[in-house]
């Protein structure tokens, strides 16, 4: 949802609840719509609260992106007054169908709400609680003459302070279901006011993104643990990518990727053969039937030690009721005593050519590419973090475990390049080797990466595999997916 704020007074509460994902996009997304005024809103006999919830329900299931506008200055969150942020909303309802989960999630944060018919007072009801200690509950109804139209009354809310609210406000659904806007007005105790405008997009009916995320990796680790290669090639799309560390450069089509498998297995002696695990850590729509996955896997040999490891970030198209893989980016974790001249002495040659010049989004990722080489020599952590949407992730081989949101990616890179570390104000390249559009405003990038010491001595190289956002002339990252070449 596009939070488009307008202060009808200034208050020294707001600036600390009211600008980013916790409150508001809770208050506004989370909290389903309600009577204006309770006077408009009785728990009137000829209506049944039972049969608006499920119409409330068929509208609202499925996976939403929330679009909103910070209305400050937000330096913890490495965001500016006017920055778009952006959320993602699953709302599922219980197999009864009598309880709607609300999950609002913003980088590492989860705003929850749940929603519910009170069958006493004939009413439909949200209760919201979110990360820095908010709460508030909705009182929602239909409107009579619009199906799609509902109104809502802020009731029992209270800012992390403590302070009181109240508010009132509406919800327009579009005909086709794919766009929700929600407009309202939040009053604190002290007569303070704040408008609320703001939207969300569809992404897609369904509610599995980690469902179907971990039925891919299931399949994936049953086809590679019995050297199946049609079946792993049948994994991924005709067209889809291949990243990870045991190569130099990527692999592109579905024909290259089971070669690569054939190959691999080939080779391999079978005494030190390993078996390979994963799990899902985090997944969700981004696109229509576009899921963006992450988490960790493991090679564990014959005794059952593990011999590496690493974390994967991977796009996914939803073809079918089952995933395929779009962009597959995974990579050893290595800590920094492994970073050497040696291991990185022996290159490929690096590809000229683009599989996708034309894109006019490529000047755009060679101009966030320029920047992160400027944060790296400065060892500027806000600026790189910078570098990510507000709902970002890195999976970067030298830093353990995945970073979300600002605040944990700025801390991952004053580990990752900062002091101690081998890549501390290295001269950085990268290069575009291709990528994959996944709608008009988001697309599945790969390259290669090397470090270099500032008279050009080599440290060390690989590849990576990202998730770029475009808005306002710019491309960020919503993932980083990076590793060494071992």
């Amino acid at each position: 949802m596009s939070f488009a704020f307008k202060k009808v007074s200034q208050h020294p509460l707001i600036p600390s609840w009211m600008p980013i994902i916790p409150v508001i996009t809770a208050l506004a997304l989370c909290s389903m719509p309600n009577a204006a005024k309770a006077e408009d809103n009785p728990p009137a006999k000829s209506r049944s609260a039972v049969q608006e919830f499920a119409k409330l329900t068929e509208l609202m299931r499925g996976s939403w992106r929330v679009e909103n506008t910070a209305m400050r200055d937000a330096p913890e969150h490495g965001q500016k007054i006017g920055d778009p942020v952006i959320a993602y909303a699953t709302i599922t309802p219980n197999p009864a169908g009598t309880v709607l989960q609300w999950d609002v999630q913003f980088g590492s944060d989860v705003t929850r709400g749940l929603v519910s018919v009170t069958l006493g007072t004939n009413q439909i009801r949200s209760f919201n609680t979110a990360p820095d200690g908010a709460h508030w509950e909705l009182i929602i109804s239909q409107t009579k003459k619009n199906k799609n139209h509902w109104t809502f009354k802020l009731a029992n809310a209270s800012f992390p302070t403590g302070e009181a609210a109240t508010g009132n406000g509406t919800w327009k659904i579009s005909e086709d279901g794919k766009l929700f806007t929600t407009e309202a007005t939040i009053k604190s105790a002290d007569g303070t006011t704040i408008e609320l405008n703001n939207r969300m997009v569809r992404l897609s009916k369904s509610t599995d993104a980690e469902k179907l995320a971990s039925a891919s990796v299931r399949r994936f680790l049953r086809n590679f643990n019995t050297r199946n290669v049609s079946g792993l090639a049948d994994e991924f799309m005709e067209n889809s990518v291949r990243v990870i560390s045991l190569y130099q450069l990527p692999l592109e089509g579905r024909d290259a990727i089971a070669k690569s498998f054939k190959e691999r297995f080939a080779d391999e002696d079978d005494s030190d053969a390993g078996s390979l695990d994963a799990v899902v850590t985090n997944a969700r729509y981004i696109s229509e039937n576009v899921i963006l996955a992450d988490g960790t896997w493991q090679i564990i040999d014959a005794e059952g030690n593990t011999s590496r490891a690493g974390k994967w970030g991977n796009v996914l198209q939803v073809v079918d009721g089952e995933c395929k893989l779009l962009m597959e980016s995974a990579h050893s974790e290595i800590s920094n005593e492994e970073v050497s001249e040696e291991k990185s002495a022996s290159r490929l040659p690096v590809p000229e050519a683009l599989t996708a010049k034309d894109d006019p989004v490529v000047p755009l990722l060679e101009r966030s590419i320029m920047r992160y080489t400027n944060g790296m020599q400065a060892s500027n952590f806000d600026a790189l973090a910078r570098e990510f949407t507000s709902d970002g992730v890195q999976l970067v081989g030298n830093v353990p475990g995945p970073s979300r949101g600002y605040k944990e990616i700025a801390k991952a890179f004053s580990v990752g390049v900062g002091e101690g570390s081998p890549y501390e104000k290295t001269v950085l390249k990268a290069k575009v080797l291709g990528l994959r559009r996944i709608d008009d405003q988001l697309v599945a990038a790969y390259g290669v990466w090397s470090a270099h010491t500032p008279d050009g001595a080599l440290i060390d190289f690989g590849q990576w595999g990202n998730v770029f956002r475009q808005a306002d002339g710019e491309a960020k990252m919503i993932i980083e997916s990076a590793g060494s070449f071992e």
